[in-house]
C-alpha cells in the first residue's frame, strides 16, 4: 500500500476558477497542488485501467483528518478507505502516521501529498426517518 503516489493514474484536473487542466499540467503548483491563477486548491479525476474513478483533492498528510476517505495505490490498481489514525510520528513535527481502516498503516512526510476523495456521497439511515410523527 503506498498512500502517496505519483500522478500516472491522473486523468484531468478542474480548478475552482473554472478552468480544465487536462494537459496543462505547468499551471498547477505541483508543491501543494493550487492552481497558479486563484491559488486555491486542484481537484484532481483519477482512474487506474479498469478500476473506479476518484475525485480528489491533494493536501499534505499534516492536514488528513480521521474520516477523511483517502485513495491510495494497491498493487497495481488503486483503492480507498477511511482514515482511522492521523498524527505527528514521533518527536519530529515533520513526520507523520496515517492508518486506514480494513489496510494498513504508514510512516511519511507531514508535507507529502495525500489523495483526499471528495464530492462522496454517504447515505445514513436512520430507523424511521423520514415517517410522520404521531
Amino acid at each position: 500500500m503506498f498512500i502517496t503516489l505519483g500522478h500516472s493514474h491522473d486523468q484531468n484536473y478542474h480548478c475552482p476558477c473554472g478552468r480544465t487542466l487536462s494537459a496543462q499540467i505547468g499551471k498547477i503548483n505541483r508543491k501543494n497542488w493550487t492552481c497558479r491563477t486563484c491559488k486555491k486548491p486542484v481537484t484532481v479525476f483519477m482512474r487506474a485501467p479498469g478500476s473506479n474513478t476518484y475525485t480528489v483533492e491533494r493536501r499534505f498528510a499534516k492536514d488528513v483528518l480521521v474520516n477523511d476517505h483517502v485513495v491510495f495505490r494497491c498493487g497495481a490498481g488503486l483503492s480507498s478507505g477511511d482514515v482511522w489514525k492521523s498524527h505527528q510520528y514521533g518527536a519530529k513535527a515533520s513526520n507523520w502516521y496515517l492508518y486506514i481502516l480494513g489496510h494498513n498503516g504508514g510512516t511519511m512526510g507531514a508535507r507529502d501529498y495525500v489523495n483526499v476523495e471528495v464530492n462522496t456521497f454517504v447515505q445514513v439511515v436512520t430507523a424511521g426517518a423520514g415517517q410522520p410523527q404521531p
